[in-house]
């Protein structure tokens, strides 16, 4: 079952082997904590065939 991919620097994003889709997200906004179920979903759905990943602003490296 696919899983969002936690990133942490964009380094990741551009090293990607496959498309890929970011979510950035903050852990104190309700509609991030809304959609997670949802990116789940994508992530199992699309698994093998693009990432679904997920960025905390509050920790991303410049």
């Amino acid at each position: 079952m696919g899983k969002p991919v936690v990133i942490t620097d964009m380094e990741q994003v551009r090293e990607a082997a496959l498309p890929i889709a970011v979510d950035f997200w903050a852990p104190w906004r309700p509609l991030c904590r809304l959609i997670a179920p949802h990116l789940e979903a994508l992530a199992d759905e699309f698994e093998g065939r693009m990432i679904i990943a997920k960025l905390n602003r509050e920790r991303v490296s410049r």
